[in-house]
């Protein structure tokens, strides 16, 4: 028979699930000559192969090819545009501000990448004159960023990426962001501003949360994003202990360290590295978190519960809440650079292994310094 603990994060889990089956994900578009790298910068940015690349000859057919996110186990739709050269012609800007507006039935695009290649070593007229009209429309112009690809191949000085930057704030403004980035592994550049400025642009808070968990050219941004859902996660639980609790009621916690959990997984992007996506994720969340919570984290509230007369108070609550979710955050953000770095990675032992289990513990007694200050009893090891 299943711990009370575990069936009650299975069940939380599973309306987790339901929850966010259909939310709405970010839709960002890439712009740009034929040839300047939309494909490979996607590839880097979002860390899979995603849209393929041909060193050869350019391979998005027809006016765009759009990546949905479900269709990629990803949380964000990349629309990679062909180029203007291969595109329609007079009508090109037209039919790119009406997809601008509504999007391919995912909604507006909320964000455009507008491309360059520093390696051309100069800006077409198109690229300005494209420019020029999408910074003529207020409700547009703040949601282009101008992004320098393959600067790798720059000097040292970034001497070109300079250049085109003048030139871009000569023609279009001083305010038009640009960040320079490359495909190369060694040479991110300006990739996590890139990213960073980007989430800023998204006035929804589920929007911004889903491009940050399918990009992953910035862990510093979902450590961030992780830190911010704890934080939320803590207070709530403290306020459930208010009142102080039961150690048989402390399965009122539960849903609220799941939901915590659960948008941890998401903002590292677990699904999308795991391949096997909601199977795997689904038997690290719910098997071994349930686990963990009833053989080790458990334990930690009979310890704890005598010295306030047998319950669980706010602060205990928020501290096992806050120290579950720190450690789920670092465990996570460690395995990502791991995976992309193309080392194994132990999923199915994310949450159950000793190094854990002595990360919450251990925060979980600086969370409550004032208790060993005061000579109470130490919580013992899990």
């Amino acid at each position: 028979m299943s711990n009370p603990f575990e069936q009650k994060i299975e069940n939380e889990w599973e309306q987790f699930q339901r929850q966010h089956e259909d939310e709405l994900y970010p839709n960002v578009m890439l712009l740009g000559a034929s040839g300047v790298g939309k494909s490979s910068l996607i590839n880097t940015v979002f860390g899979r192969e995603t849209a393929p690349v041909s060193h050869t000859s350019p391979k998005t057919q027809g006016y765009c090819t759009v990546y949905r996110g479900r269709d990629h186990a990803s949380s964000v739709n990349l629309i990679d545009t062909a180029g203007y050269e291969l595109g329609l012609g007079g009508t090109y800007y037209g039919s790119l501000q009406q997809t601008i507006r509504q999007g391919f039935g995912e909604g507006p695009v909320h964000v455009v990448w507008y491309c360059i290649a520093v390696t051309n070593e100069s800006i077409q007229d198109m690229d300005l004159e494209t420019l020029r009209q999408l910074s003529s429309e207020p409700e547009i112009r703040s949601r282009v960023l101008t992004v320098f690809t393959k600067c790798d191949e720059d000097t040292p000085q970034s001497d070109k990426a300079r250049a085109l930057a003048a030139v871009i704030h000569e023609e279009i403004g001083p305010e038009m962001p640009v960040f320079e980035t490359s495909s190369l592994p060694g040479f991110p550049l300006e990739l996590p501003s890139l990213v960073s400025r980007t989430a800023v642009l998204f006035d929804d808070t589920d929007l911004r949360e889903n491009f940050l968990a399918a990009q992953m050219a910035d862990i510093s941004a979902k450590r961030a994003a992780a830190q911010q859902t704890i934080g939320v996660a803590t207070a709530a639980a403290a306020v459930i202990g208010a009142i102080p609790i039961t150690f048989a009621d402390a399965a009122l916690l539960v849903p609220t360290q799941v939901a915590m959990v659960g948008k941890i997984v998401d903002v590292f992007g677990l699904r999308s590295l795991t391949a096997v996506s909601q199977t795997l994720v689904g038997n690290v969340v719910i098997s071994q978190l349930g686990k963990s919570l009833a053989s080790g984290i458990a334990k930690l509230i009979p310890v704890v519960g005598p010295l306030i007369s047998g319950a669980v108070d706010a602060a205990v609550a928020g501290a096992i809440t806050y120290a579950l979710g720190t450690a789920a955050a670092e465990v996570c953000a460690v395995n990502t650079e791991k995976a992309l770095r193309g080392q194994p990675v132990a999923w199915n032992e994310l949450f159950t292994s000793p190094e854990f289990l002595d990360l919450v513990q251990s925060l979980f007694v600086q969370r409550l310094p004032a208790r060993s200050s005061a000579g109470l009893p130490p919580v013992g090891k899990l």
